[in-house]
C-alpha cells in the first residue's frame, strides 16, 4: 500500500503493482498504463484510469489470473521487478 505496507490482496508475483500504482511513473510510460488496462479494462475505464482505485476494486479472481500471467502483457515481469526508487528525482 502507499505507506510501504504490501497490499495483502495482491498475489506475491504481482505484489509490487501497488507500489507502481502509487508512483506517478506509471502515467509517463505506455507499458505501465497497458499493464493496468489489461488487468481489468472495464474497471480501468470506470476508475478514470486511476490504478490505485482500480487495485482497491479489482476482483480477487482477476488478481489471481494476473498473477498466473495468462491475461497480462509480457511487460508485467520487468515492471513489477523495477526498482522504483531509482526513478525518483534526487532532492
Amino acid at each position: 500500500m502507499a505507506n510501504g505496507t504490501p497490499n495483502p490482496r495482491l498475489p506475491e508475483r504481482i505484489g509490487r503493482l501497488d507500489e507502481l500504482a502509487n508512483n506517478l511513473w506509471w502515467s509517463w510510460h505506455p507499458q505501465a498504463r497497458e499493464l493496468f488496462r489489461a488487468l481489468d479494462y472495464p474497471l480501468w475505464r470506470m476508475s478514470g484510469h486511476n490504478p490505485v482505485k482500480q487495485l482497491r476494486e479489482v476482483s480477487p479472481d482477476k488478481l489471481q489470473v494476473a498473477a498466473a500471467g495468462s491475461d497480462l502483457p509480457p511487460v508485467i515481469v520487468p515492471l513489477v521487478k523495477l526498482d522504483l526508487k531509482v526513478l525518483e528525482p534526487a532532492v
